[in-house]
């Protein structure tokens, strides 16, 4: 920053307000990330309002001695996806994890299908604290709730962690 200010403009920038410039640019391309999880209940409450049958899940904690709760977890379905996925996808279902580089952290885990023209349909999301078994199964009984029955369907699912693989044999 201090050198494209000086080589276009010819004006020598401290490094305190070259960082500073940085910050506030940095604060209005990524937007306030505290105040949108603050917007998450009511854009879920907005999805449920335009279709019924859309599914979202919001878990807040409560942790003692603090007034606001603590977001858990997210989870999204939408109608649209559900349908195209049980009327033009293979039955196979891509589950894949990846990390949140934000602010708070956490996972963000995602469920996709493969239509016959090759390409890829997000059919659900869940954006949990960690990678963990038990994040992993309740987003997939969240998912086998929304798009049917595992028996009925025989969906396939494919995964490169073990701790997915291990809860389909419970099942």
């Amino acid at each position: 920053i201090m050198d494209a200010v000086r080589l276009k403009y010819g004006i020598v920038l401290t490094l305190v307000v070259s960082w500073k410039a940085r910050m506030i640019a940095k604060a209005i391309v990524d937007g306030d990330a505290v105040r949108q999880y603050y917007y998450l209940e009511a854009y879920g409450e907005e999805l449920k309002h335009v279709c019924a049958r859309n599914n979202y899940k919001l878990i807040l904690e409560r942790q003692p001695g603090l007034l606001l709760p603590r977001f858990g977890r997210f989870y999204m379905c939408l109608e649209a996806s559900k349908l195209a996925f049980n009327c033009a996808c293979r039955p196979i279902i891509g589950l894949d994890g990846c990390h949140l580089k934000n602010k708070f952290g956490g996972k963000l885990l995602i469920a996709v299908g493969r239509d016959p023209n090759y390409h890829y349909l997000l059919i659900a999301f869940v954006v949990v604290e960690n990678e963990t078994k038990d994040t992993w199964k309740w987003f997939l009984e969240l998912l086998i709730n929304d798009i049917g029955d595992i028996e009925a369907n025989k969906w396939i699912f494919i995964s490169d962690q073990q701790k997915v693989s291990k809860l389909f044999y419970s099942y």
